[in-house]
């Protein structure tokens, strides 16, 4: 299994789940990187308008393998918030994409679109 393309909620009790996503209520973290084809992609955008969250795809560039090469992105959450950001050039460990961190009450307390840091290991 590809270690690659998503991670959503490493945190909290899942309430949704496909071999691709997986949404909890404290987080939802998307990455790009060049490991994704154009169906990881529908299958994100699918995945996040079940969130009532609008992904576009502005523009995308992918290898003669079918891998996603280059991406600029829209997301809209649909309550005043929304980000966009492109990358020119992905690799197998870029983070280019975007996370929203809620509190326990279900307010989003961090919205990041863009470059997505790890966190540090403490």
């Amino acid at each position: 299994m590809q270690y690659w393309f998503i991670i959503l909620a490493l945190l909290g009790v899942c309430s949704f789940a496909t071999a691709q996503a997986s949404i909890t209520e404290q987080k939802i973290e998307v990455l790009f990187n060049s490991t994704l084809t154009m169906e990881n992609l529908e299958i994100i955008q699918a995945d996040m308008a079940t969130q009532n969250i609008d992904l576009q795809y502005e523009s995308l560039t992918f290898s003669k393998a079918g891998k996603l090469e280059s991406i600029s992105f829209k997301v809209d959450y649909n309550d005043g918030s929304f980000g966009t950001a492109s990358s020119r050039k992905l690799s197998p460990k870029s983070r280019m994409g975007f996370r929203r961190v809620f509190d326990k009450k279900g307010n989003c307390f961090v919205s990041t679109t863009g470059l997505i840091k790890k966190k540090k290991a403490k």
